[in-house]
């Protein structure tokens, strides 16, 4: 009983470890990242290394530090809820600018001050 060899072709016979992990990616329709051969993945790694060394030259963009903060933004900075923080605004202890019945600022060198203002200090062992 003869069993039949399959005769494939020099395309369908993987050279590389990975290109049959590479066949199988590619039909689950999957983005396939280097192709065929040792050059293709020097190629691909060399490209990656481009993009690391473009991230590492490019200079850090900083923001501006804010000087006036939302409702929101100051109850986070504090990290209070919003409503302990209108309650502190309601009964006057903690300095802001309201515009309407819904719209608060704070500036920031006020919350700050507000905070030292309650900070406690701990006790010195030599005093």
């Amino acid at each position: 009983m003869d069993i039949p060899i399959p005769e494939f072709s020099r395309e369908q016979i993987p050279r590389f470890p990975h290109e049959k992990e590479l066949r199988s990616m590619a039909a689950m329709g999957m983005p396939v990242p280097f192709t065929r051969g040792e050059k293709t993945i020097l190629t691909g790694l060399s490209a990656i290394r481009e993009a690391i060394e473009a991230q590492k030259n490019e200079p850090e963009k900083v923001e501006p530090e804010k000087v006036y903060f939302t409702l929101e933004e100051a109850a986070e900075y504090l990290r209070l809820t919003d409503r302990q923080l209108k309650d502190l605004c309601r009964d006057k202890n903690i300095s802001h600018a309201r515009f309407d019945y819904r719209t608060y600022r704070f500036r920031k060198s006020d919350l700050d001050e507000w905070f030292a203002a309650y900070r406690h200090k701990r006790k010195s062992v030599y005093d």
